[in-house]
């Protein structure tokens, strides 16, 4: 689950960058620790996953289990990004890989 996951939202982050539509890209940067406090104590969000991007970073998505909120965390160092936030999260139902 965690993979698939992990690789659509890389997927929309690449279908983006193919389809060269110009969005603004805004992000809140500074030190992790109050940014994830901020998500678990205001937002009742828990972090549903994470993983290693090619460059190094550390991404993580949050999740509010009730709400239907989330929030998408670049972390390097100590500082977290908060990339990506919405609402309205729906899982979907993970399929088997098929080998080709």
């Amino acid at each position: 689950m965690t993979r698939i996951c992990l690789a659509l939202i890389i997927a929309l982050f690449a279908t983006v960058a193919q389809a060269q539509v110009k969005m603004p890209l805004i992000m809140h940067c500074g030190p992790y620790d109050p940014l994830a406090a901020l998500l678990t104590g205001t937002h009742g969000e828990a972090m549903l996953h994470h993983g290693t991007t090619d460059s190094g970073h550390e991404i993580q998505q949050w999740l509010n289990r009730e709400t239907g909120s989330w929030s998408v965390v670049l972390k390097d160092k100590g500082i977290g990004c908060l990339v990506a936030t919405g609402n309205k999260f729906t899982p979907q139902k993970a399929t088997a890989d098929k080998a080709s």
